[in-house]
């Protein structure tokens, strides 16, 4: 698989775009808050668009739509699952409001109030390894995936990896969570309409209106069980 001259021209200004952008954002922090929590004024709604566009991201994509081809109707269980997590967390304010109510950047600094700067520490130390591990992951997975729709050599994929991580230490180096908030607006938009889009082209082209139908067909002639 390779992309043609109008794929290349879409990613590229897209990747542009996120970059002035991000970049754009470092002229807005003037202190800490500014570049850890974007000085404490994230509205609601970029909340939910920054959250999206972070859970949504590739490997998300192409694990739920190998779900829905191998198991169906059910392979969306796992979304729904995590709707009714993320609503219930939205309406309780588990965990998020007693840390904002603490006034602190970080869960270790909340560690630290709670117990000790040794404490702090060892959290800050296993947040750093969580993270490494976890983005690590979808790091290379991400590679992978671009790697194989561009039609580059499989050796490449550390060069891709060390682009895709460069350009995210980049913009998120001067700008902090405020160029985070940013690209990841820009991010939620494109991913958004693309997706949608997209679906309804799959659906139309390939098929999938009759799921239903089909679905109750096949149960039908297994349902109810013989006793």
């Amino acid at each position: 698989m390779t992309l043609i001259l109008i794929d290349w021209i879409i990613i590229i200004v897209y990747l542009a775009g996120c970059m002035v952008a991000g970049l754009a954002m470092r002229h807005y922090v003037r202190g800490v808050e500014d570049f850890a929590v974007a000085g404490r004024e994230m509205n609601v709604n970029l909340g939910i668009a920054s959250l999206a566009a972070t859970e949504m991201g590739l490997v998300t994509i192409m694990y739920t739509a190998q779900l829905g081809f191998e198991k169906g109707l059910a392979g969306s269980s796992i979304g729904v699952l995590m709707a009714i997590a993320f609503y219930m967390v939205g309406r309780t304010g588990f965990i998020i409001e007693p840390l904002r109510t603490a006034g602190v950047m970080t869960i270790p600094e909340l560690f630290e109030k709670r117990f000790n700067r040794r404490v702090r520490w060892l959290t800050g130390l296993f947040v750093v390894l969580s993270g490494l591990l976890n983005m690590g992951i979808f790091l290379r997975l991400g590679g992978e995936f671009l790697v194989w729709c561009t039609g580059m050599p499989p050796s490449w994929l550390e060069w891709v990896m060390t682009a895709l991580l460069g350009l995210v230490l980049i913009y998120t180096a001067l700008g902090g969570m405020l160029s985070v908030l940013v690209t990841d607006y820009l991010q939620f938009l494109v991913m958004g309409v693309g997706i949608v889009v997209t679906s309804i082209l799959v659906l139309i082209n390939v098929g999938g209106f009759d799921l239903i139908s089909s679905l109750r067909k096949q149960l039908g002639q297994v349902w109810p069980p013989s006793a």
